[in-house]
């Protein structure tokens, strides 16, 4: 910058009362006498008022920096001196942390060494230098995962320890998701590894899948698999389609999947009407039989065959095991088929 004009300049800045400065380093060597000096009373008289300033009156001014006067009569207020910063040079081994001015803006090529506190790891200060000098602070991955970018971790990760049941636990939150329905967390619970849905507060327990040690897997609710849209185990009803009878009246019609076997309870009374086989009892859709399969029924005072063939979508319904007819008229039918279905 220019240097201020000493023959209209009025104030001369001297240092900031907020700045606290650190030790004092060792004396240098005296130096030569200096040539006689005018006398001036040098004064401090505090902050700042409108007044008739002379040379040697010191002030503070508004930007908390002190003034001395050097003119004779000054009443117009200090203006501060312009600066300009230099780039390039060392910044200084310590900083005070005790200021109003915080470090801001640091490039992260200029910091090639040293620790940096896990305090101070926010995507805030940090900001896109992580990825722009990723050389010259990787030691900075090791203690901090960022949210604005992939974490891939190079060691186990674990909770801090804990002595109750899931004091720690890792959780996943969803704010836009209705209220109450926005927290699933895993955490250990009872020597159990577990997946549990709770209220936004966790004090409602919502849902949860557990591991035991054992190896051993418990659900609160029920499972589907293979993308069906129903549970495995649990009884679905059905109405039949049937050749060769009539059902009068239905007093059971259900079917069950465990993984590819399909189970049919079926009990009616009916009317046979064909007098030579097949009476066939149709497949839930779309179903099909994978290899042949035999399974006993009642009818009337007897016993009889259901049949499924592979590739067929229906049981065939035979008197007995031989494959011969049902005889004709009202009677009523009933079992649990087994089939494996492809």
């Amino acid at each position: 910058m220019a240097i201020p004009d000493p023959t209209t300049t009025e104030w001369v800045p001297l240092y900031s009362k907020n700045v606290i400065r650190g030790p004092a380093g060792p004396a240098g060597l005296p130096g030569p006498e200096g040539p006689q000096g005018i006398g001036t009373d040098v004064e401090y008289v505090g902050n700042y008022t409108p007044a008739i300033y002379n040379t040697g009156d010191i002030v503070v001014a508004t930007d908390n920096i002190a003034y001395m006067c050097v003119k004779n009569g000054t009443t117009t207020p200090p203006e501060p001196w312009p600066i300009t910063v230099g780039s390039g040079g060392n910044h200084a081994i310590t900083h005070n942390t005790a200021g109003s001015d915080p470090l801001t803006d640091i490039s992260g090529g200029i910091i090639t060494s040293g620790t940096i506190p896990d305090a101070r790891l926010t995507g805030t200060i940090l900001n896109t230098t992580v990825t722009q000098h990723t050389s010259q602070i990787n030691s900075i991955n090791a203690n901090a995962a960022f949210k604005n970018q992939a974490n891939t971790f190079t060691s186990s990760i674990r909770a801090p320890d804990f002595t109750a049941d899931s004091l720690y636990p890792l959780y996943a939150l969803r704010s836009g998701d209705p209220a109450n329905s926005r927290d699933f967390y895993i955490e250990n619970w009872s020597q159990n590894l577990r997946i549990a849905a709770y209220n936004d507060d966790r004090s409602a327990l919502q849902g949860n899948l557990s591991l035991s040690r054992g190896g051993n897997l418990f659900v609160s609710g029920s499972i589907n698999e293979r993308n069906r849209s129903y549970p495995i185990g649990e009884w679905i009803a059905y109405t039949p389609n049937l050749y060769g009878l009539t059902i009068q009246t239905t007093y059971a019609s259900k079917y069950m999947l465990i993984g590819k076997t399909l189970y049919i309870n079926f009990y009616f009374s009916a009317t046979i009407t064909l007098p030579s086989p097949p009476i066939a009892l149709y497949l839930p859709s779309p179903y099909v039989a994978a290899i042949h399969s035999a399974s006993y029924f009642l009818y009337g005072t007897g016993f009889g065959m259901a049949q499924a063939s592979p590739g067929s979508n229906y049981l065939n319904l035979y008197k007995d095991i031989g494959g011969a007819a049902l005889p004709t008229g009202a009677t009523m039918i009933g079992g649990v088929a087994t089939i494996e279905i492809q």
